[in-house]
């Protein structure tokens, strides 16, 4: 865990600290507000880390829809 300390992008460390949160006995629900963000959210960081560990919360790839918008 100690690499991950000067992670310079702050949803990297978010995802982490969500983690960290959910394994010290928080609610998803007490994650979220504390960090602001959706408890569903949460839950999918967990998700991540449950099946990639560590490096899959620092990837780059998460999901999401295509762009609406066009290079016109």
């Amino acid at each position: 865990m100690s690499k991950y300390r000067c992670l310079s992008d702050k949803r990297h460390t978010d995802r982490l600290k969500a983690v960290y949160l959910l394994v010290s006995g928080w609610t998803p629900k007490a994650v979220a507000e504390a960090l602001l963000i959706d408890d569903d959210t949460v839950c999918n960081h967990y998700k991540r880390y449950q099946e990639n560990g560590l490096s899959g919360l620092v990837t780059g790839a998460v999901g999401g829809s295509e762009a609406w918008l066009n290079e016109e």
